[in-house]
């Protein structure tokens, strides 16, 4: 796991990276890594950051049920020792649906919590694990390098929460070429 937390301190603390305004309340950036996009979000929320995180990690396959325009299914297919192994599959219309497997480490202190993740290819875990894509004929495996969730407690109920992805979902991002 603390590999994983350096890479989140490495993408956090990155002087290469390309604001892009999308939201006046949230910092959001791009960063073109070992050829694929790293996507970073940074903004307040009006939520403690246990309730925040019991709603966008613990309970994941519930909070997915909301977000159902993209997310029909999220799961933990194994826990173990210190990581568990977790699905989630999104809606690609209209080509096709992407399936994430992934190592999660989950990690809390006094006001601080992250998640942490890494992917899991094809060759390690068969497509369709969890048996619950609507269309396993057009699902695609993403290759998840790193993502990564913090959440720091600023009091009276809410929260600062940042988010990075090294993502590429299906191999479709990594053909496009690289913005300068």
């Amino acid at each position: 796991m603390e590999n994983l937390r350096s890479r989140m301190r490495y993408f956090t603390n990155h002087k290469e990276w390309v604001h892009i305004p999308m939201n006046k309340n949230v910092c959001s950036k791009i960063l073109y890594h070992e050829s694929f996009p790293v996507v970073y979000a940074k903004s307040k929320i009006n939520c403690s950051a246990s309730l925040l995180y019991k709603f966008i990690v613990d309970d994941l396959p519930d909070t997915c049920h909301l977000w159902n325009h993209s997310m029909y299914h999220a799961s933990i297919i194994k826990e173990e020792d210190q990581r568990n192994i977790g699905t989630v599959i999104s809606t690609g219309f209209p080509l096709w649906d992407r399936e994430d497997v992934f190592y999660q480490y989950k990690y809390k202190n006094e006001n601080e919590i992250f998640e942490l993740s890494s992917g899991i290819s094809q060759d390690d875990i068969p497509l369709n694990i969890s048996n619950h894509s609507r269309n396993p004929d057009k699902l695609v495996r993403s290759t998840m390098h790193f993502a990564g969730k913090y959440i720091v407690d600023t009091g009276n109920d809410s929260c600062e929460y940042t988010t990075v992805w090294h993502y590429d979902p299906g191999g479709i991002l990594s053909h496009f070429p690289k913005m300068t």
